[in-house]
């Protein structure tokens, strides 16, 4: 019988792979090829006769070899084939859970099923699809966190004796007893080999795009015929179960495959036995499940589910909107919302409990607060040097390090800026299509943690203490994220701390709705006031837009009858004074220069003016219409593209010897 669960969905939901202190990833989407021309000449085993006829097909170039188990692990599952098809991130063995935590970068760590004895096992981020047999670890590891492919990895459970076993990549893993099976990413072909890599046998030659073991049987989808089809561990017999209306995305158990149709109204079930194919209408809107202790949890439109293997005594778990990656292990399900990625939390199996994993993960506010080697206001910067890596993100938006031809991943989610403090860089990243959120890591790329702080806007960093707006309103915490406190009423559009005082533009009007639609905003008066707020006092009025101070002097963009023009006052306001008449940004200043931009048939020109507006002069012309700017050891770095080549580039103060730094990509 062949039983299908298919699953009504307008739209098919991409997920965002993350995971958490015990969590999660994407969900799995096989490809991968199987097919055999020409059964090989053995009788079928005892099984009950399929309707179709098998195909004629010709015989697969190796001789297929009988599985022979290996005393040792007595055909031991290496994990569950509804954890496999949410991207492996956990393994349940009783005592012991190994996982791929989304918070940690899907290292691998084990731990106690009571959370106890936590040991990180590999410091390498991105790996999926745990599989442990007796004392192995068998798993993907990946380039990025976006990709559940990857080389077959396997190490002791103690993290000792760490092996790569294949140098090209896999995008399905299975392993049962002392065998691996495999998709080979590059001809789409299920490939078997023993746990030291030795005996490597093909055992289809036709595409496949989706697999899964079921008992004593590969099940998978026929490329070509679009068909499910089984075929022995052993290659020996090969069989037609039915159509596959999943394509290829779908799990399996010792009995059946389990298919959520995007689309759909149910799950799919069908019986690897051939004996026949069932639907159970569920819901609309199913775009993930698992199957545990007999009952299906699946997230859809409406939230996180639960119902018997009946399709009935349905019962909503959480109201979570987007539930994915389901990961089950001890008494837990585990899942991930979609906005912000690291909202990871569990559910009891009964459905009873329900937490946040949130907690593992925040930044402790009784740590020690780190600081600067200096009393230096440190701003956010989207371009970090570090013993001779660049850590940027204009590569995909994560965060990446660079170095020469290596580039390897740090921070695997959509970032806007950083801090560097100490041993710690501090990270604004995008936790909605519209709002940042604040975490640290330290440069080892180890100790994430997260604030409990939302709506990021602007930040800074001075001493032991953290300068931000959060909706508008100003801010300051310990940097171990203690003792938070409003310094003004304002709302604040922008701000610079400079010696021993703030200096910030308070805005008018209303924001409008969270695309800034019916925005009547109007960025307004200059204030200064001391660090921790007090004696607050505006210097200057009008519509100032963005600030700068250098030495004794402050400079702002102000602009008055529709034409913005770049102004120079002392640090109480007074002496003001036009640098520059027509002008738009501010970018930076230094050295009794400032460094300001404009567009002229959409090229940017990067152009410098003296302090006391003396001298200007255009430094660079661009081919892009807007750049990023950085100084950084008394070179400017900044974004523009030449020759269809996009990257960042670097130029000295007065714009000489200007050279490509850093590809980003090629047009």
């Amino acid at each position: 019988m062949m039983v299908t669960i298919v699953i009504h969905r307008g739209n098919t939901m991409n997920t965002k792979i993350m995971k958490a202190f015990l969590v999660l990833l994407l969900l799995g989407s096989s490809l991968s090829a199987c097919t055999q021309k020409d059964p090989i000449d053995e009788e079928p085993i005892d099984e009950e006769p399929i309707d179709e006829e098998p195909i004629d097909e010709e015989p697969i170039d190796e001789e297929p070899v009988v599985v022979a188990l290996d005393q040792k692990y007595q055909g031991e599952i290496g994990n569950t084939g509804g954890n496999l098809f949410n991207g492996g991130l956990i393994v349940d063995k009783g005592e012991w859970l190994y996982l791929s935590e989304t918070l940690n970068f899907n290292r691998i760590v084990k731990m106690k099923a009571d959370g106890s004895e936590r040991t990180l096992l590999t410091n390498t981020q991105n790996n999926f699809q745990l599989n442990v047999v007796g004392d192995w670890i068998i798993y993907l590891e990946s380039s990025s966190v976006w990709y559940e492919s990857g080389v077959i990895m396997k190490m002791k459970t103690d993290g000792t004796s760490k092996t790569a076993l294949t140098d090209f990549i896999v995008s399905k893993l299975f392993v049962k007893g002392n065998y691996i099976y495999y998709i080979k990413e590059s001809d789409s072909k299920i490939y078997r080999t023993q746990l030291d890599g030795k005996d490597t046998v093909k055992l289809v030659n036709d595409e496949v795009y989706g697999m899964g073991l079921s008992g004593e049987w590969i099940v998978y989808t026929d490329w070509a015929l679009g068909k499910l089809r089984k075929i022995r561990l052993d290659g020996k017999y090969i069989a037609i179960l039915g159509d596959d209306p999943c394509r290829g995305r779908y799990f399996t158990d010792d009995l059946a495959t389990y298919c959520a149709v995007n689309g759909g109204i149910g799950v799919t079930i069908t019986k690897t036995d051939g004996s026949g194919t069932n639907t159970l209408e569920l819901m609309r809107g199913i775009f993930t499940f698992n199957l545990v202790d007999n009952h299906f949890y699946f997230g859809a439109d409406g939230g996180l589910y639960m119902s018997d293997l009946n399709g009935e005594s349905l019962t909503q778990l959480s109201t979570t909107i987007f539930a994915n990656s389901l990961n089950s292990g001890g008494n837990w399900l585990y899942y991930q919302n979609e906005y912000p990625w690291y909202d990871v939390n569990r559910v009891s199996l009964d459905g009873k409990t329900k937490e946040s994993l949130m907690s593992s993960v925040m930044v402790d506010p009784t740590s020690i607060a780190p600081k600067p080697n200096d009393t230096l206001t440190h701003d956010l910067s989207w371009l970090l040097l570090i013993d001779g890596w660049a850590y940027q993100n204009i590569y995909a938006g994560y965060l990446t390090k660079t170095k020469g031809d290596k580039v390897e991943p740090f921070y695997p989610y959509e970032t806007s800026e950083y801090i560097r403090v100490g041993d710690w860089i501090y990270i604004l990243e995008w936790a909605t299509v519209y709002t940042k959120s604040l975490s640290r890591i330290k440069i080892d790329g180890t100790e994430l943690g997260f604030f409990d702080t939302a709506n990021i806007g602007k930040l800074a960093i001075k001493d032991d203490w953290i300068y931000y707006t959060s909706s508008g309103l100003f801010y300051r915490m310990k940097t171990n994220g203690s003792q938070k406190t409003k310094l003004t009423t304002d709302r604040v559009s922008s701000f610079d701390i400079h010696q021993e005082s703030i200096y910030y533009v308070a805005r008018t009007g209303d924001a409008g709705d969270e695309e800034g639609n019916g925005s009547t905003i109007v960025s307004a008066d200059i204030h200064k006031t001391n660090l921790d707020g007090s004696s607050n006092q505006i210097i200057v009025s009008g519509r100032v837009w963005n600030i700068d101070l250098e030495g004794d002097a402050l400079f702002f963009s102000r602009t008055e009858n529709g034409k913005t023009s770049i102004y120079r006052t002392d640090l109480d306001g007074s002496n003001l004074s036009l640098l520059i008449a027509e002008a738009f940004y501010i970018r930076l200043v230094h050295l009794d220069w400032v460094y300001w931009t404009k567009v002229v048939d959409n090229h940017c020109i990067i152009v410098r003016t003296k302090a006391d507006g003396s001298v200007s002069e255009e430094i660079a012309t661009l081919n892009s219409s807007d750049t990023q700017i950085e100084l950084i050891d008394e070179k400017i770095y900044y974004t523009d593209y030449i020759d269809q080549v996009e990257g960042i580039h670097k130029m000295d103060l007065d714009g000489k010897n200007q050279s490509l730094f850093l590809v980003s990509q090629v047009r």
